[in-house]
């Protein structure tokens, strides 16, 4: 299985229109144009991939944080098996004023998520995750370290098959008698 390094999306959210009066968020994802509502740009996460997703504010949204914990930030719910957040393909942390989450994509499935906000109404896009991605285990598996751990424990294995099968043939030889 080979892995990808981690896709990074860039996400700039923009609030447009006031608290009070009524606000609307817009999203640009690595540069690109700035959609508002029913227009969000997509973000996708391909087969075997994983995806950090850098979410900020501009120096515009005064008055608007993301709260301190990222689970209180951000929820990711499985349109399909919607049994609220799925926290074990998806973490999330809060540094320096921006949200960052890791999505793992080890589930194909379209993704509902939901941003949070201190200040402002909530924010709620789509990811397509493609699947096929790691976590924990098979992330060290497929490391060159975890491979090196796999080829060194077949040998040690293979080296105890040969010892026994070649004990087991000595002690027959040596208890035979002429």
């Amino acid at each position: 299985m080979t892995t990808h390094p981690m896709d990074p999306f860039k996400i700039e959210l923009t609030p447009k229109g006031s608290p009070v009066t009524g606000m609307d968020w817009y999203m640009s994802v690595n540069g690109g144009v700035a959609g508002g509502p029913a227009h969000y740009p997509l973000i996708q996460v391909a087969y075997n991939d994983h995806a950090t997703l850098t979410f900020s504010l501009p120096g515009n949204s005064a008055g608007i944080s993301f709260p301190a914990n990222g689970a209180d930030a951000f929820c990711a719910v499985n349109i399909k098996n919607p049994n609220g957040c799925d926290t074990a393909d998806f973490s999330a942390t809060v540094n320096n004023g921006q949200l960052v989450v890791v999505d793992t994509n080890a589930t194909l499935a379209d993704y509902k998520y939901t941003l949070t906000f201190k200040g402002a109404k909530k924010l709620d896009p789509i990811i397509k995750n493609g699947g096929g991605g790691t976590t924990g285990v098979q992330d060290f598996l497929t490391s060159p370290l975890g491979i090196a751990v796999e080829v060194a424990v077949a040998v040690l294995v293979l080296a105890l098959i040969i010892w026994r099968v070649t004990a087991s043939r000595r002690v027959t030889q040596d208890t035979k008698v002429d």
